[in-house]
């Protein structure tokens, strides 16, 4: 009886998957006959586009120096097959080239992404001449089309654009190609995508009755009618993921666009959602049919265990959503920091837990405990996740770890799921020699209980300071903190200046060197720059400089700098390059001209403080008790960082990424409110300036798109920047006709939301947002005195917030030292200094 309820239920999911297979299908078909011409019309503005970046990404002087299959040994090619390599990771393109025509009207590959025997270089046959080149080569980017291949090339659609030297002079033919798949999935198959998968589904269905039907008879016959499902749920899986892949991702393309109406934006999305989620489903049918099928292997590497485990809290906290449930962690402080094993499936195997438990917990607890065990090399983990939740009746605890398998179906009917959570969780725990068992009580809640084995890697233990933080959600954020702030230093002793052409620009920077305690000097230009190192009135001890600025740019300034002036300061100022193009490759380009280092915007705070620490600071002039020409007088504790409230944390900026900026700005929420002041302010005269261009004036347009991309970044307003990117892009490339087309809707989405950063100013712009007090109040610290001595991370939290409320006429800076110790778990420290007589 049992093995037929089993088959049965086994049949109804194939049966419920194909019906969704259909209706998605006629769904999916009803859209996509509407909106065909407007996705292939949309792939091919992105190939382009990629063509273009790919043209960018190499100077006509290094295609110039790879001309010979004997030049193919060079160091530079490498480079160049490098950044194209890396190009084409972070694109959904297959192949990524260059090539150029040669004198007798042929074309020539010079080197390509590719790397198996079929690259095509410089010692690859010439090839006849294609339209789609042709048209390149005359200036102007172009795109195959279906049926267009080139011999040798069938199945792939391919976008083509120049490569112009400093004269304009085509030297060479970016290409970019892509699978026709998506393309021919639309075309041909939106007619027959609902018949296929209804087929497929009727053949799993059929094929895996026959299968469980052999595998009622007999022992032998069962172990092959095993083999045999696990072999056709594998092939049937691939074969269903493939339409539905094309459904996710053309519909991920439709809601990439802009032009949707918000019905139609509706209707894609639930489509997309739709797919994803049969798709899951389909993925948990393939994972227990490659365990089955023997073709499972563990991929074991040494990990972060406090990052493992936050990891794992983060995915799963948020499927609390509304419901009154208290999560509840228990971690043993002497699990070690490191251990050897497969983490991608640690983390599956107490996700599929924690998943259930969230799942069928309605109110209470969800608890889960870790803990480990060292023998010899080995170290065993016990993981036990406990919850409230519905439980489970005695007579199905034997069969809750079997496959697609949902006890107390009429109960939990609403509930979404396979069945094969716990199962694949059982295989994974004893792929790693290990146990799971539960204890349960129906209607009072589970218990799972896993015991594994992973490898030692050394004694050190977590502790008791990162089991505290792990426990409020801020491993990851005090991680990152403590990290930066280990490496920054006070520097009053410093004079640096920064040369920019964007004042918003300026602005960024100077918040971002704020904290380092430096005086700061800005100039808007390279001659500007030039004369104050000519003059050396002040002897800076750096330089950050920008690259693309109208005029001299900073390469330019750098080479003068270095190598007209003729002084020894001239030659040997640190000279940092600050700049937002970012292009792989780039950063050698400007270590050959002069510069010391490089830092891409937007900046990151830990390369900004290497940077900072290895060319800026002066370990002997810290020493120094005096210094008279700046006043500088060494203090005896090292200076804090200022920072402000957290007042940010409870607001948005449409368009902007407070978080992120908080990180780039070190916290300090006054230098970035500055910041969108100067933004503000600055930003429409520059998208004045961007409506009035033409052929001729197209590089000045890309020095100025360039500018408004580096201080979007620098804000953290990265839809703006990557529209700007794009921009500065075709500008480069000379392809006036993607500019024509996308600068008038860059500048109105620019306008607005220049429009929402001034509501927010007229807010919170203000220096009066927080009332004044005479000192912080002597009752709160004696709590947050108690809170730190008992590690109380809640009554800290709360304590903090009440204090950080106020501003104060006297003791300011106490509530600003306060803040920075609790980001760094300094406990101790707090209570060492609010117990020498701070309260009084």
């Amino acid at each position: 009886m049992r093995k037929y309820l089993k088959n049965q239920l086994i049949v109804l999911l194939f049966f419920v998957s194909a019906v969704i297979v259909v209706i998605v299908s006629l769904y999916t078909g009803w859209i996509m006959e509407s909106t065909v011409n407007f996705l292939v019309y949309n792939i091919d503005e992105r190939l382009q586009g990629h063509s273009r970046a790919v043209a960018a990404l190499v100077t006509a002087e290094e295609l110039a120096a790879l001309h010979t299959p004997e030049d193919m040994k060079k160091p530079l090619y490498g480079e160049v097959k490098k950044r194209l390599i890396d190009f084409v990771d972070n694109s959904n393109i297959i192949y990524a080239y260059y090539m150029r025509e040669t004198s007798e009207g042929s074309i020539q590959f010079i080197v390509d992404n590719d790397l198996t025997d079929k690259t095509a270089d410089l010692a690859t046959p010439v090839l006849g001449m294609e339209n789609a080149v042709e048209q390149a080569l005359e200036g102007t980017g172009s795109v195959t089309r279906l049926g267009e291949y080139s011999s040798g090339y069938d199945g792939l659609i391919s976008a083509f654009a120049p490569v112009f030297d400093q004269d304009r002079r085509i030297v060479a033919i970016a290409g970019v190609d892509i699978s026709d798949k998506p393309i021919v999935d639309i075309r041909n198959q939106v007619n027959i995508l609902t018949a296929l998968l209804l087929s497929s589904m009727i053949i799993v269905l059929t094929s895996g009755s026959l299968c469980f039907m052999l595998y009622q008879r007999k022992a032998k016959q069962s172990e092959i009618a095993n083999i045999s499902k696990s072999a056709f749920l594998s092939r049937m899986s691939h074969e269903m993921r493939t339409p539905l892949n094309a459904v996710i991702g053309l519909s991920e393309l439709l809601l990439d666009t802009d032009t949707l109406t918000k019905e139609t934006s509706e209707t894609v999305e639930k489509i997309h959602n739709s797919g994803r989620m049969l798709l899951g489903t389909i993925n948990d049918i393939l994972y227990i049919s490659k365990v089955e099928s023997g073709k499972f292997d563990l991929i074991p590497r040494e990990y972060d265990v406090p990052s493992f485990i936050n990891d794992t809290i983060t995915f799963n906290v948020l499927r609390i959503g509304e419901k009154p449930i208290r999560f509840i962690l228990n971690i043993d402080p002497n699990l070690p920091s490191k251990l050897f094993g497969d983490e991608l499936r640690v983390k599956q195997i107490f996700n599929n837990l924690l998943s259930n438990a969230f799942k069928y917990t309605e109110k209470g607890t969800v608890e889960w405990s870790i803990s480990g065990k060292q023998e010899g090399d080995k170290v065993w983990l016990t993981g036990a996740v406990k919850d409230s939740g519905i439980g489970i009746r005695p007579e199905a605890k034997d069969k809750i770890f079997l496959d697609y398998v949902q006890v107390d179906v009429k109960r939990n009917y609403k509930i979404e799921g396979t069945g094969l959570g716990l199962s694949i969780t059982k295989m994974l725990v004893e792929a790693m020699n290990g146990t799971i068992s539960v204890e349960s009580e129906y209607g009072k809640g589970s218990a799972f209980t896993v015991r594994f084995c992973q490898q030692f890697v050394n004694g050190i233990p977590i502790g008791n300071e990162v089991v505290e933080n792990l426990k409020y959600f801020h491993y990851v954020e005090t991680k990152r903190n403590r990290v930066a702030k280990s490496l920054q230093v006070q520097l009053p002793y410093a004079r640096v200046l920064v040369v920019d052409d964007v004042l918003v620009n300026l602005d960024v920077a100077k918040g971002m060197l704020k904290p380092y305690g430096m005086t700061i000097d800005c100039v808007t230009g390279g001659q500007e720059a030039v004369d104050l190192i000519r003059e050396e009135t002040v002897r800076y001890n750096a330089i950050f400089m920008d690259h693309m600025m109208p005029g001299m740019d900073g390469i330019e300034a750098t080479r003068i700098i270095r190598n007209e002036i003729r002084t020894e300061y001239a030659e040997t100022v640190p000279i940092i390059a600050l700049t937002a193009n970012a292009v792989i490759g780039n950063e050698e380009l400007f270590l050959k001209n002069g510069f010391q280092a490089f830092l891409s915007k937007p900046i990151d705070i830990s390369r900004l403080n290497k940077v900072i620490n290895r060319w800026i600071r002066d370990e002997k002039q810290e020493q120094e008790p005096l210094r008279p020409e700046t006043g500088y007088t060494k203090e005896p504790e090292p200076l804090q960082k200022q920072e402000v409230s957290t007042f940010l944390g409870n607001v948005s900026i449409e368009g902007i990424d407070i978080a992120k900026a908080m990180v780039c700005f070190n916290g300090d929420e006054e230098a970035f409110i500055e910041t969108l002041k100067s933004y503000r302010t600055h930003t429409p005269p520059l998208l004045e300036s961007l409506r009035s261009y033409d052929a001729h004036t197209l590089s000045d347009y890309a020095i100025t798109i360039h500018g408004i991309k580096g201080s979007c970044y620098g804000i953290s307003a990265d839809q703006a920047g990557k529209q700007a990117e794009a921009l500065e892009y075709a500008a480069k490339a000379g392809d006036m006709d993607f500019v024509l087309t996308h600068n008038p809707s860059f500048i109105d989405f620019m306008e607005t939301f220049i429009t929402n950063i001034r509501g927010f100013l007229e807010i919170y712009g203000s220096e009066d947002r927080k009332p004044k007090k005479t000192a912080p109040d002597p009752a709160l610290l004696a709590e947050l005195l108690d809170a730190c001595r008992a590690y109380d991370m809640v009554g800290i939290d709360t304590i903090m917030e009440a204090l950080e409320r106020f501003r104060y006429e006297t003791q300011d800076e106490l509530v600003t030292w306060l803040r920075g110790q609790i980001d760094t778990s300094g406990f101790e420290q707090i209570a060492e200094r609010l117990s020498d007589g701070i309260i009084s």
